[in-house]
């Protein structure tokens, strides 16, 4: 049964893990379904988990939350790409949503917290990145490769926000906070000194293959940005200066290479995990992989089929937690590679991003069931070591 947009909630989670629900959204019918028992006691035990309903636009315009991060104001960040809006959620649950200044048809799709006190996201299908303060207003600044689709945005180690180019085939850096020119005659001093704008765009294309399509992005443990390549079916690597260095592709005509990654995986998003290596989601190949910083790939399977893992992220548990879109679900992983819980979401509610949010808790989007959902962990939280 499909569920209304309007009326979804969350349905389904194991009483043994310790959860209580809660949503702002009416109640629905069978809303006390079980599935997905954990094979292993949960600890520390995560706490309520509450969904919260999008506000219902004009003509019941769907929202399609995508991307979600913690801002620097203590609130979630999110994307709407469908309405073209930026959403903001404070801890207790109050939704706002800018518009003011996203050009028509922009398609927000990722967004990541800046150095600067303030959110930066990019647009799919304007070309552009955008920057928006915790109040609302908004900047825009187009990527110089036209059609290139920046897809995923990260903040990096220089201060600057990094992001891919899906069909660029690139990774972008964007000034964050450009230097003035001094005041001077001196013009030996001026021709030595380098001077950027905010806003300024860098491009770099050498060493990625063609057509690999950039998507996920973040910053690594070891001082550079790790992406995802989701058509190439690889890891990349790019240094502050522009070096980049690719991991897991296969060499062409041999797909049992070793240290590849499995053919057709589509790694998607990338996050960095609690034990100093990186984890990504393979949204077709249904695995969860993990990279070290020396480019040592191991990939853990055991999901169920079809489950499409999409967003990643290490939870203050110490273990990294995943959506499985397809699968309607929030699992959980230790660093070890076990799989110890998977709890159902609402039907067909799509879970896509996850990000860690204020004082302990998971925050991700509900793609199809227009929510933002919650889990709070109970205090205190104990890391576990594996």
């Amino acid at each position: 049964m499909l569920i209304s947009r309007t009326h979804t909630t969350i349905i389904a989670l194991v009483a043994s893990a310790g959860f209580a629900v809660s949503s702002l959204a009416p109640a629905v019918s069978q809303a006390q379904v079980v599935i997905g028992l954990p094979p292993t006691a949960l600890t520390p035990t995560p706490g309520e988990l509450h969904a919260f309903p999008l506000p219902v636009g004009p003509n019941l315009i769907p929202r399609d939350p995508l991307s979600i991060t913690a801002g620097p104001d203590g609130n979630m960040w999110f994307t709407e790409p469908y309405v073209n809006r930026i959403g903001r959620i404070t801890p207790a649950g109050t939704i706002t949503e800018f518009s003011s200044g996203i050009s028509p048809e922009s398609g927000v799709t990722d967004i990541a917290a800046g150095p600067d006190g303030n959110l930066w996201f990019t647009e799919e299908k304007g070309n552009r990145i955008g920057r928006i303060t915790p109040s609302g207003t908004v900047t825009q600044f187009t990527v110089p490769t036209a059609g290139s689709h920046p897809r995923g945005i990260a903040a990096g180690p220089d201060g600057n926000m990094w992001f891919t180019e899906f069909t660029g085939g690139k990774v972008g850096r964007i000034i964050v906070s450009g230097t003035l020119p001094v005041v001077s005659t001196n013009r030996a001093l001026l021709a030595r000194t380098a001077f950027t704008r905010t806003g300024q765009i860098t491009e770099f294309s050498s060493g990625i293959t063609a057509e690999s399509g950039p998507a996920g992005i973040t910053r690594g443990p070891d001082g550079n940005m790790w992406f995802t390549e989701e058509t190439g079916n690889a890891i990349g690597r790019i240094t502050p200066a522009g070096v980049v260095t690719q991991f897991g592709a296969h060499p062409v005509d041999d797909e049992t290479a070793e240290g590849a990654l499995e053919v057709n995986s589509l790694p998607t998003t990338i996050t960095a995990g609690p034990d100093g290596n990186l984890w990504f989601t393979e949204s077709l190949g249904n695995r969860i992989g993990r990279i070290t910083p020396a480019g040592a790939v191991t990939e853990f399977s055991g999901l169920p089929a079809e489950s499409d893992p999409t967003g990643i992220v290490a939870g203050p548990d110490g273990d990294l937690w995943f959506t499985e879109a397809l699968n309607s679900g929030v699992a959980r992983m230790t660093r070890n590679g076990e799989l110890i819980g998977l709890y159902k979401t609402a039907e067909y509610g799509e879970p896509r991003a996850i990000a860690a949010g204020p004082g302990n808790t998971l925050w991700f989007t509900e793609y199809s069931g227009d929510q933002i959902a919650r889990i709070a962990f109970n205090s205190p939280v104990t890391r576990n070591a594996q």
